[in-house]
């Protein structure tokens, strides 16, 4: 009878240790150290269950043990590692009991208040935490952000601090900062419905589906609204739909708009000829005219049933620019570019070739062909291109050349983005001087959201570029520097598409008089989206 009891007591024993979880502090070899390090953490965390144990290599281990839950055991990690020297711990499965000896205990006193309540509402009565919730309120999310931001540098275990942080970044697009408060409400919090269920639809909005369906269905066994369970449903629904392996894309702008210098117009009236004695001659003047744009995008997607990671792409455009009077310079571009891309941990990685017919009067049509490898990421694109330029005609072949162009864009910011580009064209010819350069570029983009349906967009780029002369009338080796500002503001509509006002400033400084211009460009374009 008695060893029937002990037995069922051993087996009662051993499963309240099932499926439980310790976290492993730090480990020593000296007692007194062990000691201390109860104390340090003891004072912390305040828990029951911190330990210090004996170790088969005789060292001394301190532990929290019969922790109940994956996301208790990572709140005290979380807590450990921004409020303490250890910050290495780990959290490992408990399924069977452990065989250790327990040498101390920490002790904690039951009937104290808890400290952390009384400071989480001397913190959220403050001055600045009242003027973020108000920033907020008010729908100034920018500000909000900024003031939650500097409360949580402060105070970086708030829940209430770290859930508004998030909700501002996402107001504006902070997308990354919003994922890191989330999930650092739900460690210290895990039945924060409503905090789960922003969590879950950040993910979704930022495609990462997997988590997304795991965090709502996770919300789908909570004690939610009926209202809530519904728009759950909705996501999951979509979310387990199986994605349409080929879809057609297309886009359509159309617009007119005013140039102020349409073929180049030297800034002065004469130059001089390096190279000739300095010969000076006439220039031609600047011409001023309007014109009408319009532009045809449509793209073929085809995802691999197989492979769902690889995408096949077929793009065509169609691009024409004319204008009113000066129809010498038109232009029309015929474009056909198949691609081959595979996205993989965050990756894209794409291979294109790109093919243009480019349509202009006096004889002036050419063909391009190229190759371009490209990576792009969340913040980065990197790409390599070759492309080769053939003329249409046997009075321009001289003109044929080949580039190769490196091109980097980096987001700093959110709304921020940095671009560089080195290319150098050659001639194919030997008996142009005016083509072979190494052109350097550089520039960035920054997007201003006033609200929902108002942006602006500021823009510059300046390029360098140096060219090689070998003829011997001319002894001035050109070089040429291009300044481009512009700014849009764009307008979107209820039915999705938007309407564009864009002007730029282009200015070309060079050390031959020939190449001085500017320029003035100012147009509205309307441009809608079509899905299939």
């Amino acid at each position: 009878m008695k060893k029937n009891l002990y037995l069922l007591l051993l087996i009662f024993y051993s499963s309240i240790h099932a499926n439980t979880y310790e976290l492993y502090i730090a480990s020593t070899k000296y007692e007194n150290v062990a000691k201390q390090y109860l104390e340090e953490v003891n004072d912390i965390l305040k828990i029951e269950n911190l330990i210090i144990r004996n170790h088969e290599k005789k060292n001394f281990s301190l532990i929290v043990r019969d922790i109940q839950s994956i996301e208790e055991a990572k709140r005290l990690k979380y807590i450990l590692k921004t409020k303490s020297i250890y910050k290495d711990s780990f959290i490992k499965k408990i399924t069977v009991k452990p065989s250790y000896t327990v040498l101390y205990e920490a002790k904690i006193i039951l009937d104290k208040k808890d400290e952390n309540e009384i400071y989480r509402h001397k913190i959220e009565s403050s001055n600045e935490y009242i003027t973020a919730s108000t920033m907020y309120n008010i729908e100034d999310y920018n500000k909000a952000y900024d003031l939650f931001y500097k409360l949580f540098l402060k105070y970086n275990n708030n829940i209430n601090i770290n859930y508004f942080l998030a909700q501002s970044a996402i107001k504006i697009k902070k997308y990354d900062e919003a994922t890191a408060a989330l999930e650092r409400v739900l460690i210290q919090n895990p039945n924060m419905n409503k905090a789960r269920y922003e969590y879950a639809k950040l993910l979704y909005n930022l495609n990462i589906k997997e988590e997304a369906k795991k965090e709502f269905n996770i919300l789908l066994e909570k004690d939610i609204t009926n209202e809530i369970k519904y728009e759950i449903k909705k996501y999951l629904e979509i979310l387990n739909k199986k994605p349409k392996l080929f879809y057609t894309q297309v886009t359509l702008i159309t617009g007119v708009g005013q140039s102020t210098n349409v073929n180049n117009g030297l800034t002065s009236n004469e130059y001089n000829l390096p190279g000739l004695n300095n010969i000076t001659v006439s220039g031609e003047k600047p011409i001023k005219d309007s014109f009408h744009n319009e532009i045809l995008v449509i793209d073929f997607n085809n995802i691999l049933k197989d492979s769902p990671a690889f995408k096949l792409k077929n793009s065509f455009l169609i691009y024409n620019k004319n204008f009113f009077n000066e129809t010498q310079e038109n232009i029309t571009v015929f474009g056909y570019k198949p691609s081959i891309s595979y996205f993989h941990d965050q990756y894209l990685y794409q291979l294109a070739f790109n093919m243009n017919n480019i349509v202009k009067e006096n004889k002036e049509s050419f063909n391009t062909y190229s190759l371009t490898p490209t990576i792009i990421n969340e913040s980065s694109l990197l790409s390599l291109s070759y492309q080769r330029a053939l003329y249409s005609y046997f009075e321009n072949e001289n003109k044929d050349f080949y580039k190769y162009e490196f091109i980097f864009r980096h987001k700093i910011i959110n709304n921020f983005d940095f671009f560089s580009k080195i290319s150098k064209t050659t001639r194919i010819e030997d008996n142009r001087i005016d083509i072979d350069k190494v052109s350097v570029n550089g520039g960035f983009d920054y997007n201003y959201e006033i609200n929902n349906k108002n942006m602006i967009q500021l823009s510059y780029q300046f390029e360098e570029s140096d060219y090689k002369y070998e003829n011997l009338l001319f002894d001035s080796t050109r070089k040429d520097k291009n300044h481009l500002t512009g700014i849009d503001y764009s307008y979107l509509n209820d039915d999705g598409s938007r309407f564009i006002l864009s002007s730029a400033y282009i200015k070309n400084f060079s050390n031959q008089d020939a190449y001085n211009y500017k320029e003035i460009e100012t147009k509205i374009n309307y441009m809608k989206n079509f899905n299939w």
